[in-house]
């Protein structure tokens, strides 16, 4: 979007600004729980296991990123990781969030599709 000066000619551009729009699981919380007093109960009840199986995820990558900050060596020096290492624990809390299960279907939807 821009608008434009007659008198001198330059343009002056109006800056849009972008909006973050991925929901968040405090965001659906409220929604899940609507759905799970007065619609598709299957639908909510597994998807507040999945934000349960993702807080438990967050919480085994935090442990890994503290045993990173905190690790030392015999003297209490800050221990140096090789990148291998560091890519190893990296892939490890990786494979923690890979057995989240993916997202539910409705019933609804999946009846209509099928």
């Amino acid at each position: 979007m821009s608008t434009s000066n007659d008198s001198s000619g330059d343009r002056e551009i109006a800056r849009i600004e972008t909006i973050k729009i991925v929901p968040t699981w405090a965001g659906l919380l409220m929604a899940l729980l609507a759905l799970y007093e007065d619609g598709d109960r299957a639908y909510a009840r597994a998807e507040l296991t999945r934000m349960a199986m993702f807080a438990d995820a967050a919480a085994d990558a935090a442990d890994v990123l503290h045993q990173i900050a905190d690790q030392t060596d015999a003297q209490g020096n800050p221990a140096e990781l090789s990148r291998e290492q560091m890519r190893e624990l990296a892939r490890g809390v990786l494979a923690i969030f890979a057995r989240v299960p993916k997202p539910a279907t409705p019933s609804h939807q999946s009846e209509s599709d099928g």
